[in-house]
């Protein structure tokens, strides 16, 4: 995703379109930013998957955090082109990833409130929450 946006980045100078250039570059920071983060260990064992995204411009980049036996045991991110409103994309991408039989769904989804955890909940079968406070909060906030 790194080298993706990257690319997009250099054509953007090369055409002199500096302002969604600079936009590119603030989503190249946020994402060096969310994968710097250590690993946050839980207290319990669950396997859970915290959801995250910022959009900027005209693009909005998706993380998914997989917390496998208390642990970060990896991470899945996508940059999409913002089509319409942000949370339906999300949902959207979010429903079309987890029906995919190449992943496993979690037990326990914990996404921002921006999302519909109802309708993700209703879609995917599994357990989707929005952290409001303890540890599963802190796990949601660590991968912002």
């Amino acid at each position: 995703m790194k080298r993706e946006l990257e690319k997009h980045l250099k054509q953007q100078v090369d055409n002199l379109e500096f302002e969604r250039a600079k936009e590119t570059h603030e989503l190249l920071n946020v994402l060096d930013r969310i994968t710097d983060k250590e690993k946050v260990l839980t207290r319990d064992f669950g396997h859970r998957d915290a959801i995250h995204f910022v959009t900027r411009d005209q693009f909005c980049a998706i993380q998914i955090s997989f917390l496998r036996n208390g642990a970060v045991a990896g991470r899945s991110s996508k940059v999409l082109e913002l089509v319409g409103e942000e949370s339906e994309l999300v949902e959207s991408f979010l429903m079309a990833f987890y029906t995919d039989p190449n992943h496993l769904r979690p037990k326990e989804l914990l996404v921002p409130e921006q999302l519909d955890a109802k309708l993700l909940a209703s879609a995917l079968g599994i357990k989707v929450r929005v952290p409001q406070k303890g540890e599963k909060k802190s796990i949601a906030r660590a991968h912002s």
